[in-house]
């Protein structure tokens, strides 16, 4: 797509939102702003509201003024490898900005804008608008009156466990296998159904990156379900390619458990044709994580086979209004090559309406 009929796209939805609400912005302090679609929408801390039904209907409006969410980090990372000389040091900023413009109490329109600059090269990247809107979708809940909200747009698809991960996403080697993000497509997503909370079925197309429609040869699903008070499943399955030389597929489950200011997680999956690690069939992350909105400590061991395996320590702590010093640390094996990998991010968070 065109630059031009981006920015046409981006005009139309903040048009829309600002005939449909319009309000005063002021700023509020904000604990932690979450960057989610409708696949997140139900917390995962709040056990009870897995059901479904609450979420994907009028009982959680999504009316309400227009919102821009946002994060703007400094990492200052650094990446000793054993036995090779030297140590690599690196300076990024990051922005994460989302703004959510709601319709009606059951429609909203959402854009979501990710940028990175290199600090020491001052190398900003990607160079295409396109690149840099991470999520731009329309969502709609309570279809009917029925527990039922679609998904249309630039969005991640129905994938993934959905666990709390490490406080540094970027820095995580099996990100990409858990999500899958910036494809066109729908996601249906159905409240309570049959044994299951929370089905959600995904199509969409197989070239993320920009807002163009192509092939939509991608499909998944994911299926959750309440096992107890604390115990959250989450299995999903996507298909990708059409049987083409680069068609991928991907099955797997993850387990969440919460209690108090505890979370307890593991997940895996099995994998066939990924592009990020073409030798691995399956990978397996376990991790936990004690504290609340001000501070919490995580840990978490990934391994990738025939790619790698990690063990990482990270903090998050509040050190002034909106403000988060995180430190993390991962040591990380690539069959036999060992490297240590450090972050110090220091990010601020902000919510305005």
């Amino acid at each position: 797509m065109r630059f031009s009929n981006t920015v046409s796209l981006v005009s139309g939805l903040v048009c829309v939102a600002f005939l449909s609400a319009c309000g005063v912005c002021t700023q509020q302090s904000v604990e932690n702003a979450e960057f989610s679609s409708i696949s997140s929408a139900i917390p995962v801390h709040s056990p009870a509201a897995l059901t479904g039904a609450q979420a994907l209907t009028g009982a959680q409006s999504l009316g309400g003024p227009v919102v821009l969410d946002g994060r703007i980090a400094f990492d200052n990372m650094f990446n000793a490898k054993m036995g090779a000389d030297g140590t690599t040091t690196t300076g990024v900023a990051r922005g994460d900005f989302k703004l959510t413009i709601p319709m009606s109490d059951h429609v909203r329109a959402v854009l979501r804008m990710k940028l990175g600059e290199n600090v020491r090269t001052g190398k900003v990247t990607p160079a295409n608008f396109d690149g840099w809107l991470k999520e731009a979708y329309v969502e709609i809940r309570d279809v009917g009156g029925q527990p039922v909200a679609f998904i249309v747009g630039k969005y991640p698809i129905a994938f993934g466990a959905k666990v709390p991960y490490m406080p540094i996403p970027e820095n995580d080697p099996a990100w990409k296998l858990q999500h899958v993000e910036e494809v066109m497509g729908v996601t249906i997503a159905l409240g309570k159904t049959g044994f299951f909370d929370l089905i959600e079925v995904s199509g969409y197309e197989n070239q993320p990156g920009d807002l163009t429609i192509g092939s939509f040869d991608g499909a998944s699903v994911r299926l959750t379900k309440q096992l107890s008070k604390e115990i959250v499943m989450r299995a999903s399955a996507l298909h990708a390619g059409n049987g083409s030389a680069a068609s991928e597929d991907r099955g797997g489950v993850g387990f969440l458990y919460t209690s108090g200011e505890w979370s307890v997680w593991v997940d895996g999956a099995y994998l066939n044709g990924a592009k990020a690690y073409p030798n691995a069939h399956w990978y397996s992350v376990a991790g936990a994580k004690y504290g609340n909105a001000q501070q919490a400590v995580t840990v978490q061991a990934t391994v990738i086979e025939n790619a790698l395996w990690e063990v990482g320590l990270a903090g998050e702590f509040q050190v002034a209004k909106n403000t988060y010093m995180i430190p993390e640390i991962r040591y990380r094996d690539r069959n036999g090559k060992d490297e240590i990998v450090g972050t110090l991010r220091l990010e601020y968070r902000f919510s305005i309406k």
